[in-house]
């Protein structure tokens, strides 16, 4: 994994072909994008939700597959934006669609971030899901004396809450890298 890669770039920075030289039979790749993808004004990771998008994850699958791996696609988590009248808005339009359409299609497992994010987040409410992203107040943090607004990427007791809903999803769906 590495961040702010979109399906373009992990390919042009060299990263999936890491990925794939290292791949073995029975192995099992988890492939979520979105967030980069997304990003209109950076042509160099930008893929559109309609062509682009769903073909690259095509590709990762067939790629994966051919090497006698097994490919997960999973849509990506919500990001901290609420509406005025308190809901979390959909921010990654339609490229959650695009996700679960391949999944279907390629007859791959879906793990659904999206969904399980959004039930998190909305639970925890506006100010309570604070402390799972990068928000801080000046002079809340040390490393952040200013504050910080970042609404997309997590604190680690978030990155632990997510990574825990996923590895549950993944029990109650019977994937067959997970244990108990």
């Amino acid at each position: 994994a590495a961040n702010g890669r979109s399906t373009l770039s992990i390919r042009t920075l060299g990263h999936w072909a890491t990925l794939m030289a290292q791949l073995h039979n029975g192995d099992w790749v988890l492939i979520e994008f979105a967030h980069n993808d997304e990003k209109k004004d950076r042509p160099e990771i930008y893929a559109d939700p309609e062509v682009a998008f769903p073909a690259n994850l095509r590709a990762m699958i067939a790629e994966v597959r051919a090497r006698g791996a097994h490919p997960v696609l999973a849509t990506p988590v919500v990001r901290r934006h609420w509406s005025e009248n308190g809901t979390l808005d959909q921010t990654h339009g339609a490229y959650v669609d695009a996700v679960k359409s391949v999944a279907k299609e390629e007859d791959v497992p879906l793990l659904d971030m999206e969904a399980i994010s959004r039930e998190i987040v909305t639970e925890a409410g506006p100010e309570g899901s604070r402390k799972f992203y990068n928000v801080f107040k000046p002079g809340e943090v040390a490393m952040f004396p200013e504050g910080k607004t970042d609404n997309t990427h997590f604190t680690v007791e978030g990155a632990r809450v997510m990574a825990s809903a996923a590895a549950a999803e993944l029990l109650r769906m019977k994937a067959p890298f997970v244990s108990q």
